[in-house]
This record gives structure tokens, C-alpha cells and sequence, in this order.
């Protein structure tokens, strides 16, 4: 098949572009009536609920009975409101909802009403070892397409054309993202720019200098003997810590897969990114996006305005745009394209297609950085012994002619020394360091996995048990009623590997942050890490293509800017509560002044309750 013409009005003149409803001057009317409308539907809903109050309120009582008298029937969570069923507290608070479920009833599979399908719900390890191997009665392209169309708005009239060239687009993301030159030449990119920004990070402006975006986004404030260069140690500023280090990660990976020239042309992009990003999970449940829900509605704009710009981008690199540099667009991106080219879809599906690797880039990694970052800088004594084991795999390049030692520090004077990372020596040599990664997903990712079934199956359960977290008074079945599960066709399956995360049965003491869980030591005395039943980037086919990448981006940032800088709390902010681990170190006598941030549910990582603004002071490297 041919190429796709493509002509060159796109790259900053978006009205050339044809004018979708979303941006119609009736689409702001269009939104009021249809929230209108869900209210409306809404108090019909709960008024047929209450006329069937009775049969519901039985069914409850039902279904608990029916935990002890059939054995291969999944226990229903009872609901009051037809159709909808537990959508409404589903929307609200999908976490807490599937922790109190999984609480109550002692088995590790139950089933919710969304929207008029069943929808199974399990997370144990043996459970999912099996849904997982079972690709002829449970499929994930169905789901996955259903949440690239509700997501990220590929129009559903490709439907059929996504699903047939998904594999080679699987393809396309493995050799560039998992294996060989594809890999190597992405971790080498990403770390040569990390290493470039980080010595640099934050410097004050002047009439040469314009603060950069990370440093906007942070709202840098340097002290007066930094900003006017009358300290020896110049460097101190007080940052919104989790903006500046999202912002800086970004610009350096959205760099590596799609080149410098797209955020020239589209600084905004990152901001779009991240708006879209807290209305994500929303958006792909099915929720409709003339819903009345805020973030929905500011996640839809942003998610059409990236839609736009990212359209004009690929328009700009297939027509060779005069005057843009598009020499460093990343292999795994060119090979997307090149298999996007060889089907019948337009424009604007591309355009969905790359918003994907764009969103994968920024959802995840950038959140975990940060918590890395302030888990190991609230801690001091893991702080120094990350130090200790990172520094001969991170170090300063002197630049010539200057003394590293005696300069480095000095924002006023000439360029700041370069880093070298040595990414293979972090990844496979660093155990304390990759035990942290792990303990930061596991406390504050929150990843599920969608399947779909499309044959009856009868779930057997290798490793019969009872979830230890379960506080439920209802009767506790034998192990051989819980063995097998009837799961019927035409359902959809949840994964929510959050909630097996935090299963004292797996992972004891769950919610006290301890990297050295993950941490074992051979018989010849060598530390190594031991992942456990960790599963912060899904499972099977579906399972995230880019996550050996994303382990050397993040641990190549934390490492480089551990060594670079220090944190400390401002006054106002010192002797606030951390939520994991303060009473003890108080108890040692420990100093205890910065505050871990609480969790707030996004698309996987979680973000942080607040910017954490703390004060960073640069060191000095050896």
C-alpha cells in the first residue's frame, strides 16, 4: 500500500485543521444539557432503587449465603441501583471500593455490575498465573483497544484495522524499546541528556538566561547570596519538588522518542500531558465524557488539544517540514510510523497511536522518580548508603581548564562539570538501589490489568487459600470450595495488582516503606534482589513493552541527581507527620524533618497530596 500524503499546513497553524465538535462554539452548551441529563437519569435511577429496595436488600443476604453452598459459582457483590449498578461509588473511589470487597468476602475472586456487565475482580498470585496463560478464553486486544478508543480517541471505524495490526505494532514497540539496537539506542540517549541536565538543574536567570521549563514549573526561588553570587556555595533553592523533577524527566525523555523540535514548537505539550493523564483512568472505564465530572472534562480538552499537536508534529516529519530538525526522533518511534503507514488509517489515528508512547513516557516514570528521590532523602541512613553504592558509577567529568573540586558549586562561574552514568553498573550492581525501586512501586504505583472473556472457563486455583487480610465475620469455606471458580463468557476480568501489593500474606508489614524486602543474600554472601510476586507493569501480552527502559531512565535520574543534590525541609514544613516510620526514628533519636507526601490515585504511580517544596543545595562530587 502506498504512503500517506501528507501536506505541511500542520505544524502551528491548528485552524487549518478541520474543526471537531469538541471544539464547536455549541459544544459548551452541548455539555451542560448532557450534565443535565446524567443528573436526571441519576435521581430516576435511585427512585427505581428504592421501589426495589426489598428484592436488592435480599439478594445481599443471598449472596453471602451463597458463598458457603456452591462452590464454583463467583460470589456477586450486591447492588441497588439497576443497570448502573456500582458504577457510581466505582467512579468515585475505585480503590477503596475493591479493597473493602476484597476485604469482605474470603475468597480471592469476586464479580461487580458496571454498567450492565459483570466485571470479575481477583489478584491472587495463582489466579493470575493462570488467567494469564489462558490466551484462548481470556483476550486483552478487545479491552485494549476499547481503552485506546476511550482514552486516547482513535475512532472507533478502525477498530478492525488496530486489531489486525497490533501485532506487528507489538513488534514495532519490542525492538525498540525491549531488545538490541532499538534499547540501546533509546537507554543511551536518555542517559547522555540526563547526565547533561542534572549538574545544571536549576540556575539562576540573568539577561543571557531565561529560567528553562522545569525551573518555571518549579517555581525555582533562589536565596539572595545564590541569585547575586556571593556565597562560595551558591546553589541553594527552595522548589516544588515533585513539578520540577516530572517536568525535567519529561523534557529528557519526550527528547529521546520523539525529538527536540517537538516541544520547541509545543511547550505546552507536558502540561497537556500531565492534565490528561488525572482524567486517564476515568475516561477508560467508559465513563462518558459529557459526564459531569471536572477533571473528565479538562482531561477530554487536553487529551484533543495533544491530539492536534501531535498530528501537526507527524505531519512536519513525513513531509521533511523546511526549516524543523528531525534528526533525533527516537527508532521506536520511526518504526511506528513505518508500520501506521502500511494500513488504511488517517492522521488522526497516528496521532492517537503516538499520544500513546507519549503518555507511557510521562505517566509513570517521572511520578516514580520523585518518590525515589524524597523516600531516600526523608531517610538519611538509606540516603547514605544508596550514596555509598552508587558513587562509582556516577561521577564527575572535569571540565578543562577548571578544578571540579573547588568549582562545582559555583553557579557564577563557567560550565558546570558533565556526568557520567554508568547505567549497566547501576542496574546490575546496585541492589539497594533497585531493592528502592521496587518498594516505591509497590507502595505507590497502582496498576491493574483488563482482560476480557470470551468462552466459559472454570478458574481452578492451584494454591486453595484464604486472603489473611480478610476481616469479614461471614463464614470461612473450606480450601476446597474456594478451588475452582465458574467464570462465564461475554465478562470482563480486573486485575488490581495494588491490592496483592499490600497483602500481608505476600509482603509482611505492608504498609512501612522497607526496600530491604526485596533483598536476599546467597550462600557465598552476595546481595542480590528478588522481585517476589511483584507485578508493577502487568501481565502477559499485555504487559508494559517499555518497562526495561523505563528501570534504567528512572534509576539513571535518581542516582545522577542524588549525587548532584541535597534536600532538606524549609522551617515551616519541619516536625509535619510522615505517614510511615516517624514514631521509630524518633524513638532512635533520629532527626526527622521531611515529610513523605501522601498518595493521590492517577493512572498507575500515584502523585504526591502536595508539591513537596523543600529546599536543594548542590554538592560537591569526588
Amino acid at each position: 500500500m502506498e504512503s500517506t500524503n501528507f501536506t505541511w499546513p500542520y505544524d502551528r497553524n491548528y485552524d487549518s485543521l478541520p474543526r471537531p465538535i469538541y471544539q464547536s462554539p455549541f459544544y459548551g452548551l452541548f455539555q451542560y444539557h448532557s450534565a443535565a441529563l446524567f443528573l436526571v437519569l441519576t435521581i430516576v435511577s435511585l427512585t427505581v432503587a428504592y421501589l426495589s429496595a426489598c428484592p436488592y436488600r435480599t439478594q445481599l443476604f443471598t449472596a453471602q449465603e451463597h458463598q458457603t453452598t456452591v462452590i464454583n459459582t463467583v460470589p456477586f457483590v450486591p447492588h441497588w441501583i439497576p443497570y448502573l449498578g456500582l458504577l457510581i461509588p466505582f467512579a468515585y473511589d475505585g480503590d477503596g471500593l475493591l479493597k473493602a470487597v476484597n476485604d469482605h468476602f474470603p475468597w480471592d475472586i469476586f464479580a461487580l455490575k458496571l454498567f450492565g456487565s459483570r466485571h470479575y475482580v481477583l489478584e491472587k498470585p495463582s489466579l493470575v498465573g493462570k488467567i494469564s496463560a489462558n490466551v484462548k478464553d481470556v483476550v486483552s486486544d478487545d479491552v485494549l483497544f476499547d481503552m485506546i478508543r476511550l482514552a486516547f480517541g482513535l475512532h472507533r471505524k478502525w477498530q478492525q484495522s488496530s486489531l489486525r495490526d497490533l501485532p506487528r505494532l507489538r513488534k514495532a514497540f519490542v525492538a525498540g524499546l525491549m531488545q538490541g539496537p532499538g534499547l540501546r539506542h533509546a537507554v543511551e540517549s536518555q542517559i547522555r541528556y540526563t547526565a547533561t541536565i542534572l549538574p545544571d538543574l536549576i540556575s539562576p536567570p540573568d539577561r543571557f538566561r531565561q529560567p528553562r521549563p522545569w525551573e518555571v514549573a518549579g517555581n525555582v526561588v533562589f536565596s539572595p547570596a545564590t541569585q547575586y553570587g556571593k556565597n562560595s556555595h551558591a546553589g541553594d533553592a527552595d522548589i516544588d519538588l515533585y513539578p520540577l523533577i516530572r517536568h525535567a524527566l519529561g523534557h529528557c525523555s519526550t527528547r529521546t522518542m520523539l525529538g527536540k523540535q517537538f516541544l520547541i514548537d509545543r511547550p505546552e505539550a507536558l502540561d497537556l500531558l500531565f492534565t490528561f493523564d488525572e482524567g486517564f483512568l476515568t475516561l477508560a472505564s467508559g465513563i462518558p465524557s459529557w459526564a459531569p465530572i471536572p477533571h473528565v472534562w479538562r482531561a477530554v480538552k487536553a487529551r484533543n488539544q495533544l491530539l492536534r499537536h501531535l498530528a501537526g508534529w507527524i505531519a512536519g516529519y513525513k513531509a521533511h517540514a523546511p526549516g524543523k530538525d528531525f534528526s533525533d526522533v527516537g527508532l521506536v518511534v520511526r518504526q511506528v510510523l513505518e508500520v501506521l503507514e502500511s494500513t488504511s488509517m488517517d492522521l488522526d489515528a497516528y496521532a492517537s497511536i503516538i499520544l500513546i508512547i507519549f503518555w507511557a513516557l510521562n505517566a509513570n516514570a517521572n511520578g516514580l522518580v520523585f518518590w525515589m528521590i524524597i523516600r531516600a532523602a526523608a531517610d538519611p541512613p538509606l540516603l547514605s548508603r544508596i550514596r555509598a553504592e552508587i558513587k562509582p558509577y556516577v561521577k564527575a567529568l572535569a571540565v578543562p581548564g577548571r578544578d571540579k573540586r573547588t568549582d562545582y558549586a559555583s553557579l557564577t562561574i563557567a560550565e558546570h562539570p558533565k556526568l557520567s552514568i554508568d547505567i549497566d553498573g547501576l542496574t546490575n550492581q546496585c541492589p539497594l538501589l533497585k531493592a528502592t525501586y521496587l518498594e516505591c512501586n509497590r507502595v505507590h504505583s497502582r496498576p491493574v490489568s483488563f482482560r476480557k472473556v470470551i468462552n466459559d472457563l472454570i478458574l481452578v486455583d492451584p494454591t486453595p487459600s484464604i486472603s489473611s487480610s480478610s476481616s469479614s465475620s461471614s463464614p470461612v469455606p473450606s480450601a476446597s470450595a474456594a478451588a475452582s471458580h465458574q467464570l462465564l463468557a461475554s465478562s470482563y476480568l480486573h486485575i488490581p495488582h495494588f491490592l496483592h501489593h499490600t497483602d500481608p500474606s505476600y509482603f509482611p508489614d505492608p504498609e512501612t516503606f522497607r526496600p530491604e524486602r526485596f533483598l536476599t543474600t546467597t550462600e557465598e554472601g552476595e546481595t542480590k534482589v528478588d522481585p517476589k510476586t511483584l507485578r508493577p507493569y502487568g501481565i502477559g501480552a499485555s504487559m508494559c513493552k517499555g518497562r526495561l527502559f523505563a528501570e534504567k531512565e528512572v534509576l539513571g535520574f535518581v542516582a545522577g541527581f542524588l549525587m548532584c543534590w541535597d534536600i532538606e525541609a524549609l522551617e515551616e514544613r519541619k516536625g509535619r507527620p510522615n505517614e510511615v516510620g516517624e514514631g521509630e526514628r524518633k524513638a532512635k533519636g533520629e532527626k526527622v524533618g521531611l515529610r513523605v507526601p501522601g498518595n493521590v490515585k492517577t493512572s498507575a504511580i500515584s502523585r504526591p497530596d502536595d508539591d513537596c517544596r523543600v529546599r536543594i543545595t548542590r554538592r560537591l562530587i569526588g
